[in-house]
């Protein structure tokens, strides 16, 4: 989901809610990322500011410690992202203290299999602020809320 919000500057604010495709072979995932990649990069051409967020299901680049608990959860093929996926600039921003997600094989406990699979990526003419992912014990849900603060340049 795309939501455009017009500046004064005459650029949009571009907030993007991604959900990535979890179970299959690979082959949709990389369809998925390559489509997104190309969208970003020309709305960034276009000199507007660019947040994505969302349920990517996959782990974000420079994080790699829920791979081996994320390996026993469900039947999702689960990867990470390639740190050259965006150009020079552009960040991503997680908890990494705080696990996004959880299986769903059992009820929760404190053993259950988690992993950090909901994240933000931003353009480079946005500050990063603070991201922090909200721990209810996953009891609403199968994932926690992940909320961040930005500042646009």
């Amino acid at each position: 989901m795309t939501l455009r919000f017009p500046m004064k500057e005459g650029q949009d604010l571009v907030v993007v809610n991604t959900h990535n495709s979890a179970y299959d072979t690979g082959t949709l995932k990389k369809k998925e990322m390559e489509h997104l990649r190309s969208f970003l990069l020309s709305e960034y051409e276009k000199g507007n500011y660019l947040i994505v967020g969302g349920d990517w299901n996959q782990f974000p680049t420079g994080i790699h410690s829920h791979e081996d608990t994320y390996a026993g959860m469900d039947s999702a093929k689960t990867t990470t992202i390639e740190p050259d996926f965006m150009p020079q600039g552009w960040r991503w921003g997680y908890d990494p203290a705080t696990p996004t997600n959880r299986s769903l094989k059992l009820p929760y406990r404190a053993d259950t299999p988690t992993a950090v699979i909901d994240f933000y990526l931003v353009s480079p003419n946005i500050s990063l602020i603070e991201v922090q992912t909200v721990p209810l014990n996953f009891q609403p849900s199968d994932h926690h809320p992940v909320r961040a603060r930005f500042h646009l340049q």
